[in-house]
């Protein structure tokens, strides 16, 4: 683990220093952990109790940043970043094709299309979320805690799109 720790401060100093000397026209900020041995320990850490999913913050939490690097992982693998793919590799040979049909209806997308970034478009990922926590629980949709789901959100991508801003301004 230290290794990883090591080569990520030095690929990260690199970065910093091309950065510099190649200024770009705007520069976001990266909304992922800053540490990527943090990520792969969550990650690792995730998959291992991913069979105790519950509707608490600190199981979102899990969940939120299981699903960013769920995504890199399957980049890596060169697969669709869908639905499908993202619960077969969460739970293995436990997400049957009925399980993966809940899943979708109860989050109204289809299994095989492909998802956006999770930082920019957190919507499709909180209800996609929502209806796997309410499957595996075996609970209805409504019994989820949105408000910890959202909160957990907020906590994992702190510098990315808000989920619950209001766009229009009321009129004073």
């Amino acid at each position: 683990m230290e290794d990883i720790r090591q080569r990520d401060i030095l690929g990260r100093l690199r970065e910093a220093e091309w950065k510099q000397k190649n200024p770009g026209a705007k520069q976001k900020k990266d909304p992922r952990p800053t540490d990527i041995s943090i990520q792969t320990e969550i990650h690792h850490q995730a998959m291992i109790h991913i069979n105790k999913i519950e509707n608490t913050e600190t199981c979102f939490l899990q969940l939120w940043l299981l699903l960013d690097s769920t995504r890199h992982d399957l980049m890596q693998q060169f697969k669709r970043y869908c639905i499908r793919n993202i619960l077969k590799s969460w739970f293995g040979t436990a997400a049957t094709d009925d399980f993966i049909w809940e899943v979708c209806t109860r989050c109204e997308q289809e299994g095989l299309n492909e998802l956006p970034v999770v930082t920019l478009y957190p919507l499709q990922h909180r209800e996609f979320l929502r209806a796997t926590v309410s499957t595996a629980l075996h609970i209805g949709m409504r019994q989820v805690n949105l408000h910890a789901l959202d909160t957990a959100y907020s906590i994992a991508f702190p510098d990315s799109t808000p989920i619950n801003v209001c766009k229009r301004q009321r009129p004073p």
